[in-house]
């Protein structure tokens, strides 16, 4: 008998080119983007050598994300938004964002483009992803955040060359654990970039005003608990990738199961090639089924393993961060787990 369907969470990737369709083939109507809300006095649009510019920026992200070139073809979206602020640009943002796993900067960009086309035809599919990027995110390791004090008002912000997601509601940019640049370049004079460092779960703060605002300073000799914490964080974040990817694959393996289980179905007794179709069909929906459980398995342990490596690591830097003097310490590994022994 076949079992039961799964939630067809991996076909979001087909399902979302093929929605994209239309915005990789119509650039006019993805930079143009649909009309906005009447109101009593609409602001001016960009001029019409803006617009031309703004098209060609999209036409170059389009061809990139074609090629799966999908953090250079972010970058072209930026810039085209900068110019020319559609909505539609929102939407391949979050595409952008969505190809490179960054979950919860997709959902940002996909609730700020129903924010800004709230009469969208395909609201209900958008909503549909964001609800399953939401679960996605919640299965990764805690995120940081990253408050911006001093931000001019004019220019345009990047972080890591992309644009930056969604702020959150108390005002700060989510962001990965690990070390981001950030550029920010106004519309007269030179551009300005600095390396912050964040911590999952913690917020950094990066002051434009401040004199020293390169974010948090590298660790070094003397620095045991840093070092080991970033190492922590890093490895888990790597772990919990490749846990992710599986856990999602054996949705993808529950998909095929389905597909070979309706093709038996469908078979004809009275067809010459029954018997020899039947155990081909019958030969794939196993495997699916070995497929669908052994990645299950394995994206579970290694999301359970990333977690606890990554908890680790932030413990360790939450000692750095805190202590009032250079501790002497002694961290060693072993089979199973690890010990420190330290004075402060």
């Amino acid at each position: 008998m076949l079992r039961p369907r799964m939630t067809r969470l991996s076909a979001l990737r087909p399902c979302l080119l093929a929605a994209l369709g239309t915005a990789l083939v119509a650039p006019t109507l993805a930079v143009a983007g649909p009309p906005a809300p009447a109101s009593a006095t609409p602001p001016a649009g960009p001029s019409e050598d803006l617009k031309a510019q703004a098209a060609a920026l999209y036409k170059e992200g389009a061809g990139l994300f074609k090629l799966g070139k999908f953090k250079e073809a972010a970058g072209k979206f930026q810039a085209a938004y900068n110019l020319d602020p559609s909505p539609i640009l929102l939407y391949n943002l979050a595409r952008a964002a969505e190809e490179q796993g960054e979950a919860g900067t997709a959902v940002g960009h996909y609730k700020a483009y129903l924010a800004r086309y709230p009469q969208a035809e395909d609201r209900a599919e958008v909503e549909r992803r964001i609800r399953v990027l939401e679960a996605i995110a919640k299965t990764t390791v805690a995120t940081g955040s990253l408050a911006l004090v001093g931000l001019p008002a004019d220019g345009t912000l990047t972080i890591d060359g992309a644009a930056p997601p969604a702020a959150t509601p108390e005002g700060t940019l989510p962001l990965a654990p690990g070390r981001h640049v950030v550029k920010h370049a106004p519309v007269e004079g030179a551009p300005r970039e600095f390396v912050v460092e964040i911590a999952s779960g913690a917020t950094s703060t990066l002051d434009f005003a401040a004199e020293d605002s390169g974010g948090t300073s590298g660790g070094g000799a003397g620095r045991p608990f840093r070092l080991w914490g970033w190492i922590g964080v890093g490895l888990g974040v790597a772990v919990a990738g490749a846990g992710t990817y599986f856990y999602l694959d054996s949705f993808g393996a529950a998909d095929d199961f389905e597909k070979y289980g309706k093709k038996v179905d469908a078979l004809d007794p009275a067809s010459p090639t029954y018997t020899s179709d039947l155990d081909k069909y019958d030969r794939k929906a196993r495997d699916a089924s070995d497929r669908m459980d052994s990645d299950l398995l394995l994206g579970r342990v290694l999301l359970s393993v990333g977690g606890v490596a990554a908890a680790a690591g932030v413990t360790f830097l939450i000692i750095d961060g805190t202590r009032t003097a250079e501790p002497s310490a002694a961290f060693v590994p072993y089979p199973g787990g690890a010990g420190f022994v330290t004075t402060f």
